[in-house]
């Protein structure tokens, strides 16, 4: 008994010091910046980048030396988004994409947004497009349920999809991302908003099943916000 004390004292004193070992590494060795690891210059695309973290997703990537292609719904506020991404960004470029992801099932919606970008050299795409709704669930709106599964389930599925091939056919020294807006919802029951919570349930598992998938060539995260 003495003997295995000792030793699960000392096995945990070792895990504590390698523990700490690659904290110190991380904190002292030169980290390369994002549009090192990703590409100079190279394009993320944003859907849902008219307004809420989409849009701040695209502030952030053109400060940070990336390309950004904004696909939302609204043109006016797309064009609103661009003229402020250029006015503080001003070296960078932003294209933009209309699409209305209610739309989802239309036959061809997600190769006509794919034939607009294609030719770019995507290295991040940012699935951020989402809706909700709250209320009892047996009185919610069919046309609101509807809404909820086109829009936080279609995107993301479609979007990656179309673009893992280009991601993958990337210079092999440069990394690629994907980022998944999932929400805090989808990892505990909520009530009042169950169709919502089980979307996000959806986009966080998918996130974590794709990127065990594709981890050694392309980085793909799960983003939790919580309000």
């Amino acid at each position: 008994i003495i003997f295995s004390q000792s030793f699960s004292i000392i096995f945990t004193i070792i895990i504590i010091i390698i523990r700490f070992t690659i904290y110190l590494l991380q904190k002292l060795l030169p980290r390369k910046s994002l549009s090192e690891k990703y590409g100079l210059n190279s394009w993320a695309v944003i859907t849902g980048a008219s307004d809420g973290i989409g849009k701040g997703f695209a502030h952030v990537l053109a400060k940070s030396c990336f390309k950004v292609c904004l696909i939302a719904r609204n043109p006016e506020k797309l064009e609103t988004v661009k003229e402020e991404i250029l006015k503080a960004s001003p070296n960078t470029e932003v294209k933009i994409v209309i699409g209305d992801f209610k739309k989802s099932l239309e036959p061809g919606f997600y190769d006509k947004i794919y034939d607009q970008i294609k030719n770019l050299d995507v290295s991040i795409l940012i699935n951020n497009v989402g809706v909700g709704n709250t209320g009892f669930f047996h009185k919610i709106d069919d046309e609101k349920i509807n809404d909820v599964i086109l829009v936080n389930h279609f995107p993301q599925y479609f979007m990656t999809k179309k673009l893992i091939p280009n991601l993958l056919n990337r210079p092999k020294n440069l990394k690629s991302g994907i980022v998944n807006i999932s929400s805090i919802n989808g990892i505990r029951p909520f009530p009042y908003v169950c169709m919502y919570s089980s979307s996000k349930a959806y986009n966080d598992i998918l996130s974590r099943s794709l990127n065990v998938e594709f981890k050694d060539r392309i980085d793909i995260l799960s983003l939790r916000p919580g309000y």
